[in-house]
């Protein structure tokens, strides 16, 4: 999981001329002024054609492939070697260039699917089914928070869970292993973009929905608005999870006007309202026009979901296993490396320290990628290491369930856990680094406020303040009185914030009052 970065092109080259997607003759002939230019024509397309929404054959729709993953085209990634290094492994689908049906076999069996996976539920009274309607299945914040809501709530036998997604991906096979049965349905927010199909799409959902008739739907996420309105079409009672703290008035402006006003009007079809953060709940409250029940679950994780791996294991020996030192400070990010959640915060703070403290430091950074952010913060730290001493262990965003022993393994390495956010609700990575007892410097962002305390169980410092989470730092790598103080009130804190068990009880007497 260790991140390999490819310094030259030429694997990425290998990767899309051996994949099979990519016709060179047929590209050449499409595309004349690629022979005009004398250029090889994979390079033209990894460099020049991708970026222009060219296909690379008709078995790949570039164009199709970047409407159904926003996040590609956000980070300006070429959308065949995406999915020929990522996207495969997360379960995505790839698009013919004459066929609006997936690759993976798109949505006309999805009837005949949702029937057969009815008839081998069992609902009675006692065991209602919940259906829970996650955005993606990857190893991120919001998925893997579903997972462990769905999971829990499916072991205690009060209510049948069955999973929902328009994609798979890694976490699919967590919730085989857990028993819940799952249907992809390949209907995303994107199909809603099309002024003349949206509705057909949501009449497919609707009917998903219907034949398997759960009595509640549990909708993940804001990017989920046309799964609330499919639900309450087919009859169920609603729980729309929103874990969003993005502005409300601007957040669905990457919609266009017509699903613009489609989104918004979800909200006032839930039957409850479930926010992460107080914080968040305050940002949202506005946006619905008629009475609806709003509530505030706190986040509560399956902290064995995160000791499991390291049974057996004790810090000593794992710090040795990864070339730290008994004086070494290991400082612990993560998340995914992006604009978002502030990481060139974290670099600016080590420019600013001594190369004596910092031939003492190791950085270790969860959550790259091949964004240019993700790049600018890599090579920072390759500076850093050149000229001052730092160390770093640089590891890609975790892509299956067995990869997350290494996440554990840093956890219990770790000395200091840096988180650096702009927008988050509550996010989970703050309840880990308090399990494992580090103390935590922070930006004050929506829901951290309400899982630490200044001072206390984490230090503050304002987003974009390198000179403030510099002096934080520095303290923290100096004094070892530092760290344990804010570690025991950490774990005081941590005892006063919902636990796993408390925040399901809480999911479960929602559904009770909405069903």
């Amino acid at each position: 999981m260790t991140l390999k970065y490819s310094e030259s092109p030429a694997q990425d080259i290998l990767a899309i001329k051996s994949s099979g997607f990519f016709d060179e003759k047929w590209y050449v002939e499409n595309y004349p002024d690629v022979g005009k230019l004398k250029m090889d024509p994979v390079e033209h397309f990894l460099w020049i054609g991708g970026r222009m929404g060219r296909n690379p054959s008709l078995r790949f729709s570039t164009k199709a492939y970047l409407s159904e993953y926003d996040d590609v085209s956000r980070a300006r990634l070429n959308p065949l070697l995406h999915y020929l290094k990522w996207g495969k492994k997360e379960g995505r689908v790839v698009f013919e260039v004459k066929s609006s049906v997936t690759s993976s076999g798109g949505t006309e069996d999805l009837t005949t699917r949702v029937v057969a996976l009815k008839e081998t539920l069992r609902p009675t009274a006692d065991a209602p089914i919940v259906l829970y309607e996650s955005h993606n299945l990857k190893m991120q914040g919001a998925p893997s928070s579903l997972f462990e809501i769905a999971s829990g709530v499916h072991r205690r036998g009060k209510y049948q869970a069955v999973l929902s997604s328009n994609t798979p991906g890694p976490l699919s096979l967590s919730y085989d292993e857990a028993g819940i049965r799952t249907i992809v349905h390949s209907i995303s927010q994107n199909r809603m973009k099309d002024p003349k199909n949206y509705e057909s799409w949501l009449s497919r959902l609707t009917d998903h929905y219907r034949i398997l008739g759960p009595a509640v739907c549990h909708i993940n996420t804001l990017q989920n608005f046309h799964s609330v309105i499919a639900a309450k079409r087919a009859g169920s009672a609603v729980v729309w999870n929103v874990r969003e703290s993005e502005a409300p008035e601007s957040y669905y402006d990457y919609l266009p006007e017509h699903v613009r006003a489609l989104a918004y009007s979800a909200f006032d079809m839930a039957d409850a309202m479930v926010f992460v953060a107080n914080s968040t709940r305050l940002l949202w409250e506005n946006y619905w026009q008629r009475p609806v029940r709003a509530f505030t679950v706190h986040n509560g994780i399956s902290i064995d979901r995160m000791m499991r791996p390291l049974y057996g294991a004790s810090r000593s020996v794992l710090r040795a296993s990864h070339g730290l030192r008994d004086t070494d400070i290991v400082i612990l990010s993560v998340g995914t490396v992006c604009d978002r959640k502030g990481q060139k915060d974290l670099l600016g703070a080590l420019r600013r320290l001594s190369s004596d403290l910092l031939s003492k430091t190791v950085v270790a950074m969860v959550g790259f990628n091949e964004s240019e952010y993700a790049i600018e913060v890599l090579q920072g730290l390759k500076n850093l290491q050149n000229t001052s001493g730092l160390r770093f262990i640089a590891v890609e965003e975790t892509q299956a369930e067995e990869e997350r022993r290494l996440l554990s393994e840093l956890y219990l390495c770790g000395d200091v856990f840096a988180f650096c956010s702009r927008i988050e609700s509550y996010p989970r990575v703050i309840i880990e680094a308090l399990e494992f007892g580090l103390p935590i410097v922070s930006t004050p962002c929506f829901g951290v406020k309400e899982q630490l305390e200044d001072g206390s169980s984490g230090l503050f410092y304002p987003e974009g303040d390198a000179d403030v989470l510099a002096g934080h730092l520095k303290e923290m790598i100096e004094s070892k009185h530092l760290r344990t103080k804010l570690s025991e009130g950490g774990r005081r804190r941590l005892a006063m914030l919902n636990s796993y068990d408390e925040m399901l009880d809480a999911y479960e007497r929602i559904y009770e009052a909405i069903i």
